[in-house]
């Protein structure tokens, strides 16, 4: 059976009133809500998600990806380019970037977050991904990186959603009052 989807936000609204004590004493905020339901989403296994690029600016070696990413399809290191696109080139919010080398993961925790089928290269730049905090290391030290990730879906309005099933519903907030 297919339930309908709700948006996240009155969700953890109602979370954060019923904990409004430790909201005030800054022990979480919005932002480790998101990020604990995500985890819990991850754990009961959510089967639809919408697929997003990006291009993420890495300096020192790292970069935080989107709170909502759920898994990489494709990380590739790019660089930007000015003026019109190439045939090895994509356009992400409106500027142009040239693929230069696939990357891939280089332990196991990273590769259980992949649908990355690369063959293995010397050219290839290796990268890590920690949950949390959410953060993708990388052997490149500085530049750009395309990655195309499927992500929790969102609505027109880039409102997170959940699906309107009761036990789910009931995870998450069993979750974050857990892990607060």
């Amino acid at each position: 059976m297919k339930f309908a989807y709700i948006p996240l936000a009155p969700i953890i609204a109602e979370l954060q009133a019923q904990l409004k004590t430790m909201v005030k004493m800054g022990k979480f905020d919005d932002d480790d809500c998101y990020q604990y339901a995500v985890q819990c989403l991850r754990k009961i296994g959510v089967h639809e998600y919408d697929t997003i690029e990006e291009v993420l600016e890495l300096k020192k070696h790292k970069v935080a990806l989107p709170k909502f990413f759920y898994s990489f399809e494709d990380v590739i290191q790019v660089q930007e380019v000015f003026g019109t696109g190439t045939n090895d080139s994509c356009c992400i919010s409106g500027k142009f970037y040239r693929k230069l080398r696939p990357m891939r993961p280089v332990d196991n925790t990273t590769l259980s977050h992949c649908q990355i089928n690369y063959p293995c290269s010397s050219e290839m730049i290796g990268f890590t991904f920690k949950i949390p905090p959410g953060i993708l290391t990388s052997d490149l030290k500085e530049g750009f990186i395309y990655v195309k990730y499927q992500g929790l879906k969102r609505d027109d309005s880039g409102e997170y959603m959940i699906q309107d099933e009761e036990n789910g519903i009931e995870a998450v907030k069993n979750f974050i009052k857990i892990r607060s």
